[in-house]
């Protein structure tokens, strides 16, 4: 039964992807049958890019945002009851440990410098900004709605994830004592600064003609996430699983924003200059 119903779901969409490429939705039983030889020709040229839908963008986007709550889920209890007796769940608590150890006045002040920049007002300012630059870019609403939609698709999936996991903070003197007690998993300021500096990477990538730019962005997505996953885990508001859980997080839902909302498919403004 289950084989029948896979069949009828491949089925199924593979017509709707005909409709949607602009195909005609020729009836399930066409051109099976070997009398239909003689009806055959061949295709002519056309564009098999799959027509844009914001509907089918919407839809695609929540579902791979509940598929990616349950992965969290999943790899929350992994983190917090399976493996939290085994090497690995001693190592993610003797790590913050360590750290909270080893803290001195001018880390502290570095890590404070480090953690501003996963904040809700750094994110809501540089959100603002890029969204400004890639309208002046693009001219296109796509890329901003995929920058829009990944921010706020981030705060959704990671105040879920953090609820259903309800992981409680390390066991260690915190610098931060302010924040919710059980929101440990995954770290909403690491995957905040992911999300954010890895879509704007992804699309300055697309318009940048000097890949100077291109270097500077991924540069950038790497090193202030990495900065701030650093503050976090040294504050003693993180494990370092949870700054993995953030790093799934962000991995899943920009590979998803980037497929459903396909940013990629508005080109940028390009400026002619006069000789």
């Amino acid at each position: 039964m289950l084989g029948i119903a896979w069949l009828g779901i491949t089925a199924a969409a593979f017509r709707r992807w005909r409709i949607d490429t602009g195909h005609a939705a020729l009836p399930i039983g066409a051109g099976l049958t070997p009398e239909a030889a003689p009806d055959l020709t061949a295709a002519t040229d056309h564009d098999t890019r799959r027509k844009f839908s914001w509907a089918h963008a919407v839809t695609g986007s929540m579902v791979a945002a509940v598929l990616i709550i349950g992965m969290l889920f999943g790899t929350g209890v992994l983190a917090t009851a399976v493996l939290a007796d085994t090497r690995l769940g001693q190592i993610d608590r003797a790590a913050v440990a360590w750290l909270a150890a080893h803290r001195s006045p001018v880390w502290t002040t570095v890590t404070d410098a480090l953690n501003s920049l996963g904040d809700s007002r750094a994110i809501i300012t540089v959100t603002l900004a890029a969204t400004g630059l890639a309208l002046a870019v693009y001219r296109h609403r796509r890329p901003v709605a995929f920058l829009w939609t990944v921010m706020a698709g981030e705060i959704a999936i990671f105040l879920v994830a953090s609820t259903v996991v309800s992981r409680a903070r390390p066991q260690v003197p915190t610098l931060q004592p302010d924040l919710p007690p059980t929101a440990s998993f995954p770290s909403g300021h690491v995957a905040g600064v992911l999300c954010l500096y890895g879509a704007i990477a992804l699309l300055v990538q697309r318009a940048a003609t000097n890949r100077i730019w291109t270097v500077l962005a991924w540069t950038a997505a790497v090193l202030i996430p990495a900065g701030v996953a650093a503050a976090r885990l040294y504050r003693g508001v993180h494990h370092p699983t949870d700054i993995a859980g953030s790093v799934l997080l962000a991995i899943a839902w920009l590979t998803a924003a980037w497929f459903f909302i396909r940013p990629a498919a508005a080109p940028p403004v390009t400026r002619e200059t006069g000789a």
